[in-house]
Parts: structure tokens; C-alpha cells; sequence
């Protein structure tokens, strides 16, 4: 019998509980791309804000994901971080290839021609947002800060900042690999956990194979269509696999 999609909303505080009641109607209707899906909150708290409005998790995010994806990596299953949330992707990652190489995360050698970047806790961020924006902004094509329609777009700016990567010298480049945020519920977004057993697979042949690679950068991002944050890797096949 096959598995219910599930919703992972990552941490069960003020944010987890306002994604738990948007995100309600979604999976207790009856039509919808998400209905009958299952809601559940991770946090290690049974007492936490969000346990009277969805099925509690109990445990650490990374654990809790880490068992879901060993058990189905290709599950039709979403995350929906909070907006202060680690970058769990890039951690991720960094995890499930460290059982056949040895990854050192690195900071770039330059940053995006973004109007914000910075890296800050061994993580790019960068935005193109020269405002305080919305907590829960829905990112509607016309920009409610700027009252234009909107130019710019993260992943076209991820594309181009991986070239530049390997114009200086960071080759292969594996990536850039983007869970992509997109619309759940109104104020809610989120991205398919299969994006990120694709990248972990993508990174894994470069490594293997008769013209296997020794040594390959990764860059991993997470990221809508105004924000985002990502991770550089050194990733190096270790000697005897």
C-alpha cells in the first residue's frame, strides 16, 4: 500500500503553529493537490506551541529526516522550514556523501551580484530585497515593497553565479542544486525532500564510474524567488572506495 504524502513543518514554535492552521484546509479537504495528505510538526518539545494543531514528530530535524529519506528516498513528501531554520539541505548533504567522500565546506571566492550577500555561519545568503520584506509574504508577481512587477529571480541568479564559479577554477561544479520554495498554502511554502536524495545522487557519479572524478565542488541552495541561502563544498572520493 502506498505511503500518504506528508507535510514536514520543521520546528513546532510561533511559526510551526501558523503553518499547522494555514496548512489545515489543505490536507483535510477533500480536492486539492494536498488532500488527505498527512500535517506533521518536528520539534523535540511534546508540549510546544504547534502539538494541538498537528501530529507531533518528536525529535531533532536533522534525525527525523535523515530516518525519512534511508526509508524512501524518493518520496512525495515536502519540508516546510521556518524563515530562520538552518540550512538543513546544505547539512544534509553534507551527511549522506560524507559515507563515500570526505566534504569540507568552503567559502566562496566571491559572492552573488546580489543587492544583499554575505556569508555568515559558514552560509551564503543573499537577496535581492534591499527591504524588510513580509514575514509570510506570498511573493506575488507584482513586489509589495517596490509596488512593480518583479525583474529578478534567484534561481536565473544561481544559475549565472555557478558559471562564474567555474570560470574561476572551481571544476567540476556539481550543482547549483536548489530546493526550490513554492506556494503550499497561502504565506506557507515549502519544496519536495526528493530534491534532495536527487542532488546526493547527482554528486555520488561524479565520484564513480569508470571517468569518476577525484575531487568535485558542490554548491547547495535553498532558496524562493527573492531569498536564499546556500553552501560551497569541497567534496574528495576517499582513497580505497
Amino acid at each position: 500500500m502506498k505511503r500518504a504524502r506528508t507535510l514536514w513543518i520543521a520546528g513546532g514554535g510561533c511559526y510551526g503553529r501558523h503553518y499547522a492552521r494555514q496548512l489545515a484546509p489543505a490536507v483535510g479537504g477533500t480536492r486539492g493537490a494536498w488532500a488527505k495528505a498527512q500535517l506533521r510538526v518536528i520539534d523535540r518539545d511534546p508540549d510546544c506551541a504547534a502539538a494541538a494543531d498537528a501530529a507531533l514528530e518528536l525529535g531533532d530535524w536533522d534525525h527525523v529526516l535523515d530516518a525519512r529519506l534511508r526509508a524512501e528516498p524518493d518520496a512525495a513528501d515536502w519540508l516546510i522550514p521556518a524563515p530562520l531554520t538552518p540550512h538543513l539541505f546544505a547539512r544534509w548533504l553534507e551527511r549522506a556523501l560524507a559515507a563515500t567522500a570526505n566534504v569540507r565546506a568552503i567559502d566562496p571566492p566571491f559572492l552573488p551580484e546580489t543587492p544583499f550577500a554575505r556569508v555568515t555561519q559558514g552560509r551564503l545568503v543573499f537577496s535581492f530585497a534591499e527591504w524588510r520584506c513580509p514575514t509570510h509574504c506570498v511573493e506575488p508577481a507584482i513586489c509589495p515593497a517596490t509596488r512593480q512587477p518583479k525583474s529578478w529571480d534567484l534561481g536565473r541568479e544561481l544559475a549565472s553565479y555557478g558559471l562564474k564559479l567555474r570560470e574561476a577554477g572551481l571544476t567540476p561544479l556539481a550543482g547549483p542544486f536548489v530546493a526550490r520554495l513554492a506556494p503550499v498554502a497561502r504565506g506557507v511554502s515549502g519544496f519536495p525532500l526528493s530534491d534532495w536524495s536527487r542532488a546526493a545522487r547527482r554528486v555520488q557519479a561524479l565520484l564513480e564510474g569508470p571517468r569518476a572524478r577525484t575531487r568535485a565542488y558542490v554548491l547547495a541552495a535553498t532558496a524562493s524567488s527573492c531569498h536564499g541561502a546556500a553552501s560551497l563544498f569541497r567534496v574528495e572520493k576517499k582513497r580505497g572506495d
